[in-house]
């Protein structure tokens, strides 16, 4: 779900600052029968924060630091405006104007450079008749018009880990700043203190989101296929044979949640893993060959995920 639009300044400067944005956990107390599952509600979560550490990693690997370091002199300019210290100004544009023609040099076809982002993560813990409930009450307002108190409902509606990116916008960004020193030369401060603040505001914010129900159907079903793995299928425990299908369950369930939720548009993906999921559970329960199934429906639900993860 990529969305794309322009902020101010003082929005950009928030993401600028380094702010770390802790988890925000719509959750229920964990119910002490989990302490019987072989795979608990904080193992989840546990999974989720790996997750969502190795996507912070990730991340931080994209950001050009050429970019934002012509993106942090612009600010300075700024400053030394307001300080009424002209040299020092055109001195830092100066700085940010050759970090920005070696970027157009290095990356010719690309609109868009990273100079920061954020990871969070909203894990929502909700039973699937509850979402639905939430749905038809949301329906019911827009469909009556009560549109800001559905806007509000449908914060809800969200289980995923969020990433927000900062982008410099390379088709306008370094024309506008040298639009801006030609201004300063010109002894024309203010319109140049003007027009260097409407190019930082012109900064590009992205946000990419991986649905956290997908990823907890992942992980079930891993470990599921580790169950299975452990001895031939005729010699598989009753009580592993049940952990299994449990997980397998849970999977599916997960499944739904995600679909619920919207991820993924009602996409016929989701009946086609609820099928392959349910194939699974009949080859474990006759005691039959099953690994090769999983391993096909790993790789299927990964493509899934990187599919609707935009």
């Amino acid at each position: 779900m990529k969305t794309m639009r322009i902020l101010g300044i003082f929005y950009v400067l928030i993401f600028l600052s380094n702010i770390v944005f802790s988890n925000v956990l719509y959750a229920k107390d964990s119910d002490p029968s989990e302490k019987e599952m072989c795979v608990t509600q904080n193992d989840l979560k546990t999974n989720v924060q790996a997750q969502q550490k190795v996507k912070n990693d990730d991340e931080g690997k994209k950001i050009v630091q050429e970019a934002l370091n012509a993106y942090n002199q612009t600010l300075k300019a700024v400053d030394f405006l307001d300080q009424g210290q002209k040299d020092k100004a055109l001195d830092a544009l100066a700085q940010a104007v050759g970090k920005l023609d070696i970027l157009v040099a290095s990356f010719p076809q690309v609109a868009f450079l990273p100079i920061n982002s954020q990871v969070q993560t909203l894990n929502l813990s909700a039973d699937l008749d509850n979402i639905k409930r939430q749905r038809d009450q949301v329906e019911y307002l827009v469909k009556n018009g009560y549109l800001q108190q559905a806007r509000r409902m449908l914060d809800y509606f969200a289980s995923e880990i969020r990433i927000t990116s900062v982008n410099l916008p390379m088709a306008t960004y370094p024309a506008a700043i040298k639009a801006a020193a030609k201004l300063i030369e010109e002894n024309k401060l203010k319109e140049a203190k003007d027009s260097l603040a409407a190019t930082l505001s012109t900064v590009v914010i992205t946000e990419n989101s991986i649905p956290i129900p997908v990823i907890n159907s992942q992980f079930l079903i891993k470990q599921a296929s580790q169950i299975t793995a452990t001895t031939t299928p005729d010699k598989l425990s009753k009580d592993k044979k049940n952990q299994a299908l449990d997980l397998l369950n849970r999977a599916n369930h997960e499944l739904e949640i995600a679909e619920e939720l919207g991820y993924g548009k009602r996409d016929g993906e989701f009946s086609k893993l609820n099928k392959d999921i349910n194939e699974i559970e009949g080859k474990v329960t006759k005691n039959e060959e099953s690994l090769s199934f999983f391993d096909k429906l790993k790789v299927r639900l990964e493509n899934f995920k990187n599919r609707i993860s935009i």
